[in-house]
């Protein structure tokens, strides 16, 4: 137990463990492969209170995720609990809290958040998509992409401009994916396969005016203040993401033989790990291990950042991991095109330029690396 969790949040963090490495790990691979998972497990997920309110369970929840080995799956778990159900609670009406929140909790429904285009993304100054009012009707035209959950999602929470209600803001609203005049083309990714990245397009789409989610013309305040959560938590996601790879490169190291040893022997693996262990791995924080930086320094590295070489990274402009796990993650693949990028001698005086000498250069099972 660290300073920061009880002795109840660690044993709830180790019933979220088991049940990650029984149920989920050994499927993921299946999941990214055939770029979906079955619906079944959200509610297994839930029915094992993984969607938390809490902020410490939450965190907990977000910390032990990747150990499940698809981050495809784990972003979209992410989502749902850290950003479609706050947008709602946050700003929903009673109405709505009651058709959505319960069925995204019981894992019974899944939400899209419908933001970027495809000219523009962090840009909300630039978003073109529009609603346009119909007497108690609003009538959607536009177009949507990179959308995470966008081929599985239930319902979506679009960002639209609606001209007659206000000249300059966003607006969100709530739109049955299954509605008239809604067309969503799965993306096909370089990762992240398990995501449901998809495009979207409102083609005369017609949604009640009661499903405007908050205020007319508040939807960049809303919106900002959902990403805020979701990075925050999902920088916790990305660190553990890190260290559990770093922590099975090490398993493999210590099994990897070549020149008669185990290639953690080696100096240049020791180096390797030295590095990341004290330069990199540090220079974020992880709440398990009880190294905490101030948020805003976390908001500063985590943010969006796009494209992604290896394992299951998405390449779209809503990607992001802070860097450190581009690093743990992309650094051994990079390594292995050349053999190794240390070209020398190791500590017991042979040359180092055997295949298999980075400690993450062959994908495990799991797909990690």
């Amino acid at each position: 137990m660290t300073k920061f969790f009880s002795a109840e949040q660690e044993q709830f963090r180790q019933k979220v463990r088991a049940f990650i490495d029984q149920q989920l790990r050994p499927r993921s691979t299946a999941w990214e492969d055939g770029g979906e998972f079955p619906r079944s497990v959200l509610l297994e997920c839930a029915q094992q209170g993984l969607f938390q309110s809490d902020p410490w369970r939450n965190g907990i929840v977000a910390e032990e995720l990747p150990r499940c080995e698809s981050l495809g799956f784990a972003l979209s778990f992410l989502v749902q609990s850290n950003l479609i159900i706050p947008l709602l609670e946050d700003f929903g009406t009673d109405q709505q809290k009651a058709t959505y929140v319960p069925a995204v909790r019981s894992g019974k429904m899944m939400g899209a958040m419908a933001v970027t285009e495809p000219a523009s993304g962090s840009d909300f100054a630039a978003l073109q998509c529009r609603a346009d009012i119909s007497g108690d009707n609003l009538i959607l035209h536009g177009e949507k992409t990179y959308i995470t959950n966008a081929a599985f999602a239930d319902f979506l929470i679009v960002a639209v401009r609606i001209p007659e209600l206000t000249e300059e803001g966003l607006t969100l609203v709530l739109v049955p994916a299954q509605s008239n005049g809604v067309t969503i083309a799965r993306l096909r990714t370089l990762g992240l396969s398990a995501s449901g990245t998809g495009r979207i397009r409102f083609d005369g789409c017609v949604v009640k005016r009661g499903q405007v989610l908050g205020s007319a013309g508040e939807g960049f305040g809303q919106v900002q203040r959902a990403l805020n959560r979701e990075r925050l938590f999902g920088g916790l996601a990305c660190v553990a993401w890190a260290d559990y790879g770093m922590q099975k490169a090490l398993a493999f190291a210590r099994e990897r033989s070549v020149f008669g040893n185990t290639i953690n022997q080696f100096q240049v693996i020791r180096h390797e790990f030295a590095d990341i262990s004290l330069t990199q791995l540090p220079y974020f924080f992880s709440l398990d291990r009880g190294r905490v930086r101030h948020p805003s320094d976390l908001h500063d590295e985590a943010l969006q950042l796009p494209g992604g070489a290896a394992g299951h990274h998405a390449v779209s402009p809503d990607s992001w991991r802070p860097r450190v796990q581009g690093r743990l993650l992309d650094e051994p693949l990079l390594s292995r095109r050349a053999g190794t990028h240390h070209r020398g001698r190791n500590a017991g005086g042979h040359e180092g330029n055997d295949r298999g000498l980075h400690a993450g250069v062959e994908r495990s099972r799991g797909g990690i690396l």
